[in-house]
Protein backbone atom coordinates (compact mmCIF):
# COMPACT_ATOMS: atom_id res chain seq x y z
CA UNK A 1 0.00 0.00 0.00
CA UNK A 2 0.89 3.32 -0.82
CA UNK A 3 -0.40 6.92 -0.14
CA UNK A 4 0.97 10.13 -1.15
CA UNK A 5 -0.83 13.58 -0.79
CA UNK A 6 -1.64 16.08 -3.15
CA UNK A 7 -1.33 19.48 -1.83
CA UNK A 8 -2.80 22.91 -2.63
CA UNK A 9 -0.34 24.45 -5.57
CA UNK A 10 0.28 27.41 -3.44
CA UNK A 11 2.53 25.14 -1.54
CA UNK A 12 4.86 24.32 -4.68
CA UNK A 13 4.27 28.16 -6.31
CA UNK A 14 6.94 31.00 -6.82
CA UNK A 15 4.96 32.83 -4.08
CA UNK A 16 6.25 30.45 -0.96
CA UNK A 17 10.15 31.09 -2.88
CA UNK A 18 12.56 33.04 -0.61
CA UNK A 19 13.01 35.23 -3.68
CA UNK A 20 9.55 36.27 -3.53
CA UNK A 21 9.22 37.08 0.28
CA UNK A 22 12.38 39.02 -0.67
CA UNK A 23 11.14 40.86 -3.07
CA UNK A 24 7.75 41.84 -1.32
CA UNK A 25 9.80 43.33 1.78
CA UNK A 26 9.62 47.02 1.88
CA UNK A 27 12.71 48.23 3.87
CA UNK A 28 11.20 51.94 4.30
CA UNK A 29 8.45 51.31 6.58
CA UNK A 30 7.94 54.65 7.96
CA UNK A 31 6.60 56.59 5.12
CA UNK A 32 3.25 53.85 4.71
CA UNK A 33 -0.01 53.34 6.65
CA UNK A 34 0.30 50.54 9.07
CA UNK A 35 -3.25 48.94 7.14
CA UNK A 36 -0.82 49.37 3.69
CA UNK A 37 -0.42 46.17 1.65
CA UNK A 38 3.55 46.54 1.36
CA UNK A 39 3.60 46.90 5.33
CA UNK A 40 2.45 42.94 5.85
CA UNK A 41 2.62 41.57 2.26
CA UNK A 42 6.01 39.68 3.12
CA UNK A 43 4.85 38.43 6.49
CA UNK A 44 1.93 37.00 5.14
CA UNK A 45 3.95 34.78 2.49
CA UNK A 46 6.49 33.65 5.27
CA UNK A 47 3.85 32.46 7.36
CA UNK A 48 2.10 30.62 4.14
CA UNK A 49 5.33 29.18 3.59
CA UNK A 50 6.10 28.17 7.07
CA UNK A 51 2.62 26.63 7.20
CA UNK A 52 2.80 24.56 3.72
CA UNK A 53 6.05 22.78 5.45
CA UNK A 54 4.31 22.05 8.73
CA UNK A 55 1.29 21.07 6.53
CA UNK A 56 2.92 18.63 5.25
CA UNK A 57 5.58 17.56 7.96
CA UNK A 58 2.24 16.50 10.11
CA UNK A 59 0.39 14.98 6.71
CA UNK A 60 3.31 13.00 6.17
CA UNK A 61 4.25 11.48 9.77
CA UNK A 62 -0.11 10.47 9.72
CA UNK A 63 0.74 8.12 6.64
CA UNK A 64 3.93 6.57 7.97
CA UNK A 65 2.16 5.92 11.00
CA UNK A 66 -0.60 4.59 9.18
CA UNK A 67 1.32 2.43 7.03
CA UNK A 68 3.33 1.04 10.29
CA UNK A 69 -0.09 -0.62 11.83
CA UNK A 70 -1.51 -3.97 10.79
CA UNK A 71 -4.53 -5.07 9.00
CA UNK A 72 -5.81 -7.79 10.67
CA UNK A 73 -9.05 -9.33 9.43
CA UNK A 74 -10.67 -13.22 10.30
CA UNK A 75 -11.42 -13.65 6.39
CA UNK A 76 -9.49 -12.75 3.03
CA UNK A 77 -10.89 -9.42 2.01
CA UNK A 78 -12.48 -8.51 -2.12
CA UNK A 79 -10.73 -6.14 -3.92
CA UNK A 80 -13.55 -3.94 -4.46
CA UNK A 81 -13.94 -4.15 0.36
CA UNK A 82 -10.12 -3.77 0.78
CA UNK A 83 -9.97 -0.52 -1.49
CA UNK A 84 -12.84 0.66 0.63
CA UNK A 85 -11.53 -0.31 4.08
CA UNK A 86 -8.04 1.04 3.68
CA UNK A 87 -9.52 3.97 1.89
CA UNK A 88 -11.69 4.36 5.13
CA UNK A 89 -8.72 3.93 7.61
CA UNK A 90 -6.68 6.59 4.96
CA UNK A 91 -9.19 8.95 5.55
CA UNK A 92 -9.81 8.71 9.53
CA UNK A 93 -5.91 9.14 9.51
CA UNK A 94 -5.78 12.36 7.69
CA UNK A 95 -8.63 13.52 10.05
CA UNK A 96 -6.38 12.50 13.31
CA UNK A 97 -3.43 14.84 11.33
CA UNK A 98 -5.74 17.60 11.01
CA UNK A 99 -7.25 17.62 14.82
CA UNK A 100 -3.35 17.83 15.95
CA UNK A 101 -2.23 20.59 14.08
CA UNK A 102 -5.49 22.19 14.48
CA UNK A 103 -4.61 22.02 18.20
CA UNK A 104 -1.16 23.69 17.82
CA UNK A 105 -2.32 26.32 15.74
CA UNK A 106 -5.04 27.37 18.48
CA UNK A 107 -2.34 26.85 20.89
CA UNK A 108 -0.54 29.53 18.79
CA UNK A 109 -2.91 32.23 17.99
CA UNK A 110 -4.26 32.25 21.57
CA UNK A 111 -0.28 32.94 23.13
CA UNK A 112 -0.10 35.51 20.57
CA UNK A 113 -3.29 37.46 21.08
CA UNK A 114 -3.10 37.15 25.20
CA UNK A 115 0.53 37.70 25.17
CA UNK A 116 0.15 41.35 23.49
CA UNK A 117 3.03 40.61 21.06
CA UNK A 118 4.11 44.08 19.17
CA UNK A 119 4.46 43.26 15.85
CA UNK A 120 7.89 44.74 13.82
CA UNK A 121 5.75 46.73 11.32
CA UNK A 122 3.36 48.20 13.96
CA UNK A 123 0.50 47.22 13.05
CA UNK A 124 -1.46 47.47 16.77
CA UNK A 125 1.32 49.56 18.66
CA UNK A 126 3.31 52.37 17.51
CA UNK A 127 6.55 52.80 19.55
CA UNK A 128 7.72 56.18 19.63
CA UNK A 129 11.26 56.86 21.35
CA UNK A 130 12.64 60.35 23.08
CA UNK A 131 15.62 61.43 24.81
CA UNK A 132 15.70 63.08 28.09
CA UNK A 133 18.45 63.40 30.06
CA UNK A 134 21.86 61.89 30.16
CA UNK A 135 21.03 59.61 32.74
CA UNK A 136 18.09 57.92 30.73
CA UNK A 137 19.00 59.14 27.42
CA UNK A 138 16.03 56.74 25.16
CA UNK A 139 12.39 56.42 26.48
CA UNK A 140 10.17 54.31 24.54
CA UNK A 141 6.41 55.37 24.51
CA UNK A 142 4.14 52.51 22.99
CA UNK A 143 0.72 53.75 21.47
CA UNK A 144 -2.17 51.54 20.54
CA UNK A 145 -3.23 51.90 17.07
CA UNK A 146 -6.59 52.54 16.67
CA UNK A 147 -9.01 52.15 13.47
CA UNK A 148 -11.72 53.95 12.60
CA UNK A 149 -13.43 51.42 9.98
CA UNK A 150 -15.28 52.81 7.03
CA UNK A 151 -18.94 53.59 7.43
CA UNK A 152 -18.96 53.76 11.08
CA UNK A 153 -18.41 55.95 14.04
CA UNK A 154 -16.76 53.23 16.67
CA UNK A 155 -12.74 53.03 17.14
CA UNK A 156 -11.42 49.53 16.85
CA UNK A 157 -8.21 49.07 18.83
CA UNK A 158 -5.79 46.23 18.13
CA UNK A 159 -4.81 46.17 22.09
CA UNK A 160 -8.95 46.07 23.08
CA UNK A 161 -10.57 44.39 20.00
CA UNK A 162 -7.75 42.15 18.94
CA UNK A 163 -9.36 42.23 15.59
CA UNK A 164 -10.16 44.85 13.05
CA UNK A 165 -10.23 43.32 9.98
CA UNK A 166 -10.35 45.43 6.55
CA UNK A 167 -9.31 45.29 2.80
CA UNK A 168 -5.39 45.69 2.21
CA UNK A 169 -4.61 48.27 -0.38
CA UNK A 170 -2.11 51.16 -1.20
CA UNK A 171 -2.34 53.96 0.76
CA UNK A 172 -0.10 57.63 -1.04
CA UNK A 173 -0.02 59.22 1.58
CA UNK A 174 2.47 61.13 4.12
CA UNK A 175 3.23 58.73 7.13
CA UNK A 176 3.35 61.61 9.47
CA UNK A 177 -0.20 62.84 9.06
CA UNK A 178 -1.07 60.10 11.89
CA UNK A 179 0.63 58.77 14.87
CA UNK A 180 -1.80 55.80 15.94
CA UNK A 181 -5.07 56.74 15.21
CA UNK A 182 -6.16 56.31 11.73
CA UNK A 183 -9.70 57.62 10.30
CA UNK A 184 -10.41 55.41 6.98
CA UNK A 185 -13.66 57.66 6.33
CA UNK A 186 -11.38 60.37 4.97
CA UNK A 187 -8.08 58.05 4.68
CA UNK A 188 -8.91 55.99 1.13
CA UNK A 189 -7.02 53.40 -0.51
CA UNK A 190 -5.41 54.63 -3.68
CA UNK A 191 -5.33 50.88 -4.94
CA UNK A 192 -7.38 47.73 -3.59
CA UNK A 193 -6.17 44.25 -4.15
CA UNK A 194 -9.23 41.22 -3.86
CA UNK A 195 -9.20 38.82 -1.31
CA UNK A 196 -6.23 40.37 0.56
CA UNK A 197 -7.11 41.49 4.47
CA UNK A 198 -5.71 43.62 6.59
CA UNK A 199 -5.72 42.79 10.35
CA UNK A 200 -3.95 43.56 14.20
CA UNK A 201 -1.79 40.72 13.67
CA UNK A 202 0.27 39.23 10.66
CA UNK A 203 -1.15 35.60 11.25
CA UNK A 204 -4.96 37.44 11.14
CA UNK A 205 -4.06 39.26 7.89
CA UNK A 206 -3.02 35.77 6.58
CA UNK A 207 -6.00 33.62 7.77
CA UNK A 208 -8.90 36.09 6.68
CA UNK A 209 -7.32 36.66 2.93
CA UNK A 210 -7.70 34.51 0.36
CA UNK A 211 -5.76 33.85 -3.01
CA UNK A 212 -7.95 35.20 -4.87
CA UNK A 213 -5.17 38.44 -6.53
CA UNK A 214 -2.72 35.40 -6.96
CA UNK A 215 -4.78 33.82 -9.45
CA UNK A 216 -4.70 36.80 -11.88
CA UNK A 217 -1.91 37.64 -13.64
CA UNK A 218 -3.25 41.75 -13.81
CA UNK A 219 -3.41 42.33 -9.98
CA UNK A 220 -0.03 40.48 -9.99
CA UNK A 221 1.24 43.50 -12.48
CA UNK A 222 -0.46 45.86 -9.88
CA UNK A 223 1.71 44.59 -7.39
CA UNK A 224 4.55 44.72 -9.39
CA UNK A 225 4.20 48.56 -10.09
CA UNK A 226 3.56 49.45 -6.07
CA UNK A 227 7.02 47.93 -5.78
CA UNK A 228 8.55 49.36 -8.40
CA UNK A 229 10.84 46.46 -9.11
CA UNK A 230 10.23 43.23 -11.31
CA UNK A 231 10.71 39.54 -10.57
CA UNK A 232 9.61 36.67 -13.01
CA UNK A 233 6.55 34.67 -11.22
CA UNK A 234 3.67 32.81 -12.27
CA UNK A 235 0.38 32.85 -11.14
CA UNK A 236 -2.11 29.97 -9.76
CA UNK A 237 -3.30 28.19 -12.17
CA UNK A 238 -7.37 29.11 -11.98
CA UNK A 239 -7.90 25.97 -14.42
CA UNK A 240 -6.36 23.18 -12.05
CA UNK A 241 -9.10 20.39 -10.67
CA UNK A 242 -8.92 21.81 -6.76
CA UNK A 243 -11.62 21.49 -3.98
CA UNK A 244 -10.49 24.50 -2.71
CA UNK A 245 -11.74 27.61 -4.71
CA UNK A 246 -9.94 30.58 -5.34
CA UNK A 247 -12.26 33.18 -3.15
CA UNK A 248 -11.72 30.28 -0.51
CA UNK A 249 -10.04 32.43 2.71
CA UNK A 250 -6.78 30.38 3.91
CA UNK A 251 -8.11 29.66 7.21
CA UNK A 252 -10.32 27.05 5.58
CA UNK A 253 -7.43 25.67 3.31
CA UNK A 254 -5.02 25.27 6.73
CA UNK A 255 -7.27 23.61 8.62
CA UNK A 256 -7.45 21.03 5.99
CA UNK A 257 -3.58 20.97 5.80
CA UNK A 258 -3.39 22.52 1.88
CA UNK A 259 -4.22 18.88 1.44
CA UNK A 260 -6.07 18.29 -1.65
CA UNK A 261 -6.04 14.62 -1.91
CA UNK A 262 -4.71 11.57 -0.83
CA UNK A 263 -4.06 8.63 -3.31
CA UNK A 264 -3.83 5.48 -2.75
CA UNK A 265 -2.23 2.74 -4.45
CA UNK A 266 -3.47 -0.45 -3.35
CA UNK A 267 -1.87 -4.15 -4.59
CA UNK A 268 -4.36 -6.83 -3.99
CA UNK A 269 -1.71 -9.48 -5.16
CA UNK A 270 0.43 -8.46 -2.45
CA UNK A 271 -1.96 -8.25 -0.07
CA UNK A 272 -3.30 -11.92 -0.88
CA UNK A 273 0.52 -13.06 -0.71
CA UNK A 274 1.18 -11.63 2.22
CA UNK A 275 -2.29 -13.04 4.18
CA UNK A 276 -1.38 -16.79 2.49
CA UNK A 277 -5.07 -17.45 3.34
CA UNK A 278 -5.41 -21.67 4.13
CA UNK A 279 -8.84 -21.77 2.60
CA UNK A 280 -11.53 -19.91 0.46
CA UNK A 281 -14.83 -20.55 0.97
CA UNK A 282 -17.48 -18.28 -1.83
CA UNK A 283 -21.63 -18.15 -1.60
CA UNK A 284 -22.99 -17.48 -5.22
CA UNK A 285 -26.49 -15.93 -5.12
CA UNK A 286 -28.64 -16.14 -8.11
CA UNK A 287 -32.64 -16.15 -8.43
CA UNK A 288 -34.74 -19.39 -9.00
CA UNK A 289 -36.05 -19.78 -12.53
CA UNK A 290 -39.62 -21.87 -12.78
CA UNK A 291 -38.04 -24.42 -14.78
CA UNK A 292 -35.10 -25.06 -12.34
CA UNK A 293 -37.46 -24.90 -9.35
CA UNK A 294 -39.88 -27.64 -11.60
CA UNK A 295 -37.15 -29.70 -12.49
CA UNK A 296 -35.91 -29.85 -8.81
CA UNK A 297 -38.95 -30.90 -7.22
CA UNK A 298 -39.76 -33.45 -10.20
CA UNK A 299 -36.25 -34.75 -8.68
CA UNK A 300 -36.73 -35.05 -4.98
CA UNK A 301 -40.44 -36.70 -5.94
CA UNK A 302 -38.06 -39.50 -7.83
CA UNK A 303 -35.84 -39.86 -5.35
CA UNK A 304 -38.48 -40.27 -2.54
CA UNK A 305 -40.45 -42.81 -4.73
CA UNK A 306 -36.78 -44.92 -5.46
CA UNK A 307 -35.90 -44.71 -1.78
CA UNK A 308 -39.29 -45.97 -0.13
CA UNK A 309 -39.41 -48.89 -2.68
CA UNK A 310 -36.22 -49.76 -1.35
CA UNK A 311 -36.91 -49.24 2.49
CA UNK A 312 -40.12 -49.81 3.00
CA UNK A 313 -40.05 -54.04 2.65
CA UNK A 314 -37.20 -54.04 5.07
CA UNK A 315 -38.73 -51.89 7.71
CA UNK A 316 -42.04 -53.48 7.65
CA UNK A 317 -40.19 -57.39 7.96
CA UNK A 318 -38.42 -55.64 10.78
CA UNK A 319 -41.75 -54.34 12.75
CA UNK A 320 -42.88 -58.17 11.94
CA UNK A 321 -40.18 -59.49 14.09
CA UNK A 322 -39.95 -57.27 16.60
CA UNK A 323 -44.32 -58.17 16.76
CA UNK A 324 -43.68 -62.24 16.96
CA UNK A 325 -41.28 -61.96 19.91
CA UNK A 326 -43.45 -59.76 21.53
CA UNK A 327 -46.50 -62.36 21.61
CA UNK A 328 -44.20 -65.31 22.07
CA UNK A 329 -43.42 -63.80 25.19
CA UNK A 330 -46.67 -63.39 26.63
CA UNK A 331 -47.79 -66.64 25.82
CA UNK A 332 -45.25 -68.54 28.08
CA UNK A 333 -46.20 -70.04 31.87
CA UNK A 334 -44.87 -68.45 34.64
CA UNK A 335 -44.60 -69.76 37.80
CA UNK A 336 -44.19 -66.87 40.61
CA UNK A 337 -44.91 -69.21 43.51
CA UNK A 338 -45.57 -72.12 44.85
CA UNK A 339 -46.44 -73.42 48.43
CA UNK A 340 -47.59 -76.44 49.36
CA UNK A 341 -49.26 -77.72 53.53
CA UNK A 342 -49.27 -80.32 54.97
CA UNK A 343 -51.70 -80.76 58.06
CA UNK A 344 -50.95 -83.34 61.16
CA UNK A 345 -53.71 -84.08 63.23
CA UNK A 346 -53.72 -85.77 66.45
CA UNK A 347 -55.51 -85.89 69.75
CA UNK A 348 -54.93 -81.83 71.23
CA UNK A 349 -52.54 -79.83 68.86
CA UNK A 350 -52.12 -79.65 64.99
CA UNK A 351 -48.25 -79.11 63.56
CA UNK A 352 -47.98 -77.40 60.51
CA UNK A 353 -44.82 -78.36 58.40
CA UNK A 354 -43.14 -77.29 55.08
CA UNK A 355 -42.74 -78.99 52.37
CA UNK A 356 -39.39 -79.78 51.18
CA UNK A 357 -40.24 -79.96 47.56
CA UNK A 358 -41.60 -76.17 48.13
CA UNK A 359 -40.87 -73.83 45.22
CA UNK A 360 -41.00 -70.97 47.48
CA UNK A 361 -42.79 -70.46 51.39
CA UNK A 362 -43.78 -67.33 52.59
CA UNK A 363 -41.53 -66.46 55.19
CA UNK A 364 -44.37 -64.85 57.63
CA UNK A 365 -46.21 -68.23 57.11
CA UNK A 366 -42.58 -69.64 58.38
CA UNK A 367 -42.60 -67.93 61.13
CA UNK A 368 -46.02 -68.32 62.20
CA UNK A 369 -45.75 -71.62 62.24
CA UNK A 370 -42.69 -71.75 64.51
CA UNK A 371 -44.88 -69.67 67.34
CA UNK A 372 -47.66 -72.17 66.79
CA UNK A 373 -45.18 -75.19 67.53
Amino acid sequence: MEAKPLFHQVCSSDFISQSWIDFTFEMNLEALWPMDLRYTLSAMWQIIAGLCRSATNFINDALTEFASEPLISYAAFTEAYLNVQIQAELEDAWQSAIDRFGRHLNIIQTIAQIDGFMTGVSTNFVGTSAITSADIPLVVYLWQTGYLLPGTNEICTCNNDLSCQMPAGVYLFNRTEALSFYNLNWIIANVTFPGIMFDCLPFLSTFASSLACFYNQSCINTILIVYSKTINTTVLNEATNTRFPPTMILKEIVEQLFVEKIFNTTSFNAYYEKCAPISCTYVYSRRFYWIYVVTTLLGLVGGLNIGLRLFVPYFIELIMILKRKLLNRNTEPQIKNCKRITVCETNTSFSLFRYSNACQIDKNFGEDQNKIN
